[in-house]
């Protein structure tokens, strides 16, 4: 059984307002993190995501109920104690100056040094694992100012690592990054769980990535409310679709993807294997059709196959066949027959 590194019993989080009633955000919140698993805390804007990532990270005090920490309440630990177990990323620009990245990192030792700050042996040694940790080893000897953002959040990172926590907090990590930085910073997060026995718990709104890489998600409402589970059982159990549908959009959980409702769907047959079939179905779902394994026999037919190394596509319809040697081209085709049901006919 793994070790749970925080849970939280019957919590409340929201603001205390001072001469006012207090803002309540989410109630009755039953959580725990395990070490070695990754967590995603999805949910729409405003729901209140980075009030509960602060709450448990002890920067701001909850409403009701109670955090524990590593078998310790949160509320009675001390702070250098608070920051040995947990270290947190946020998502706002730090002023740092003209600071090498090593110093940057060599910051998160605080909890370890003393007065002047003065480092051991032993702080340099774990400032340089939490850099290679990081993926950050590479920087070392450059300035923060000269770094892209993909590089900075890597170093901030680093930074949290270098408190030796058992837990890391995360406020929107690929906020600023481009794709293959959002793959790489929460791949490199999947690693720091499964490898190195962190518990991890990051906000994000990359669905997409959160269904390939978390062990559990925290899905929450507008409402505040929490729904658990692994990425697949919260799809299987309609939460996805229940959270984040909207007027004109909706979780299609045959593909794991989000899509526009359009007027007059139409149906297509699509056959074939491997990463041909798969692109042609990603293609035709985006520009609106419903595709289907077998269906009724007036209803287009795509074949996606390869012939002499080549990729191509047969298009049957309307008693007639044309072949196309591109998705572009084929889906051009078929959208022709959306628009005009008699252009598919055979000359």
């Amino acid at each position: 059984m793994k070790t749970k590194v925080l849970t939280t019993s019957n919590l409340s989080i929201g603001y205390r307002l001072s001469g006012q009633k207090n803002r309540l955000v989410a109630s009755g919140l039953e959580l725990s993190l395990n070490e070695g698993e990754l967590v995603c805390l999805i949910g729409p804007n405003g729901a209140g995501k980075t009030t509960l990532l602060r709450t448990l990270a002890a920067l701001q005090k909850p409403l009701d109920g109670q955090v524990e920490l590593a078998g310790k309440i949160l509320g009675q630990m001390q702070e250098k104690e608070i920051a040995k177990t947990i270290s947190l990323v946020l998502t706002e620009p730090i002023a740092v100056g003209q600071m090498r990245v090593e110093e940057l990192v060599g910051m998160g030792r605080f909890p370890f040094t003393n007065f002047f700050d003065n480092h051991k042996p032993s702080d340099e040694r774990a400032v340089m694992d939490a850099m290679r940790s990081a993926d950050a080893k590479n920087l070392v000897g450059r300035y923060f100012t000269q770094l892209s953002d993909g590089e900075r959040q890597h170093v901030m990172v680093a930074r949290a690592l270098a408190q030796e926590p058992k837990l890391l907090i995360l406020d929107e990590p690929t906020a600023f990054l481009d794709l293959p930085g959002r793959v790489k910073m929460m791949l490199m997060l999947q690693k720091l769980a499964h490898q190195e026995g962190k518990a991890v718990l990051c906000s994000t709104h990359d669905l997409d990535l959160a269904l390939q890489v978390a062990d559990w998600v925290w899905l929450m409402d507008r409402s505040g409310s929490i729904s658990q589970g692994s990425p697949e059982d919260l799809v299987l159990r309609g939460e996805f679709g229940k959270t984040f549908n909207r007027q004109g959009v909706e979780f299609d959980a045959a593909s794991g993807k989000f899509k526009t409702e359009t007027e007059n769907h139409q149906k297509v047959i699509l056959h074939g294997i491997g990463i041909e079939k798969f692109w042609t179905m990603r293609a035709l779902i985006r520009v609106g059709f419903d595709v289907l394994e077998e269906g009724e026999s007036n209803l287009p037919l795509v074949e996606a196959m390869m012939e002499n190394g080549k990729t191509s596509w047969r298009l049957k319809r309307n008693g007639g066949v044309i072949s196309h040697a591109s998705i572009y081209s084929l889906v051009y085709a078929l959208s022709e027959d959306k628009l005009n049901p008699t252009s598919g006919k055979a000359a």
